[in-house]
């Protein structure tokens, strides 16, 4: 009987022994994922999505920022999502998203996809903005030059030409989605290069139902905004 008891008490001692260990790893590990940028190509007819993120230390936000992109694709943006979240094991945060990436591969049916998505997801900043490019992909790995994610560059950019010109794009997420319920349903996005591994505003991508119908270079963006 003693012997039984014995090995009862040894199981248990053990257990918890493992339940603190456990408890000590989860609440040792203080990384989270804030997501800067969002981007969107089509790939292989699929959706292929990419989030900026940068990887935090919640117990010390002076530790250096790690900065990475994560890839997922799928037949749907839900199903790109799923696979990006399966790649992590730490919290994702999307309310700091500053810009949504579309490359030129994105058709029209895709895009209004793209844009119904990002403004029903309350996780999202609806006064996040809007960039137009070749390939997101191949912006969002362009380095950072003066903040820690690209996202955050692209948004201080767009911020920074807006005061210089006077020129306001309304290329915010809702303003963009709103434009899409009127009767004209023309929205415009500014149109982003990417030349040497640095991006830069070269012109405004001007959309109807969806579609590309007219690019603009910077000379010419005054008379549109005008208009």
């Amino acid at each position: 009987m003693k012997k039984v008891v014995g090995l009862i008490l040894c199981v248990c001692i053990l257990f918890f022994l493992c339940g603190c260990s456990a408890r000590e790893a989860i609440s040792s590990d203080k990384q989270e994922y804030i997501v800067a940028s969002l981007g969107f190509d089509k790939k292989d007819s699929k959706y292929a999505m990419f989030l900026e993120t940068i990887v935090v230390n919640t117990e010390d936000m002076n530790a250096d920022k790690q900065n990475t992109v994560i890839t997922g694709t799928g037949e749907s943006i839900e199903e790109a999502y799923s696979q990006i979240i399966s790649k992590i094991t730490q919290p994702l945060s999307l309310g700091h998203n500053a810009v949504t990436v579309i490359g030129k591969s994105v058709d029209d049916e895709m895009l209004e996809e793209i844009l119904n998505y990002c403004s029903e997801n309350k996780e999202l900043n609806i006064g996040s903005m809007l960039i137009f490019t070749e390939s997101a992909e191949k912006l969002l790995e362009c380095e950072s030059l003066s903040s820690v994610a690209v996202g955050y560059d692209l948004m201080s950019m767009l911020e920074v030409w807006e005061e210089k010109t006077g020129q306001l794009m309304e290329n915010r997420l809702y303003e963009a989605k709103s434009k899409t319920q009127k009767t004209l349903n023309v929205f415009s996005l500014p149109y982003t290069e990417v030349e040497n591994e640095e991006f830069s505003l070269v012109g405004l991508s001007v959309f109807e139902d969806f579609g590309e119908i007219c690019a603009l270079n910077t000379e010419e963006m005054g008379l549109y905004s005008l208009i």
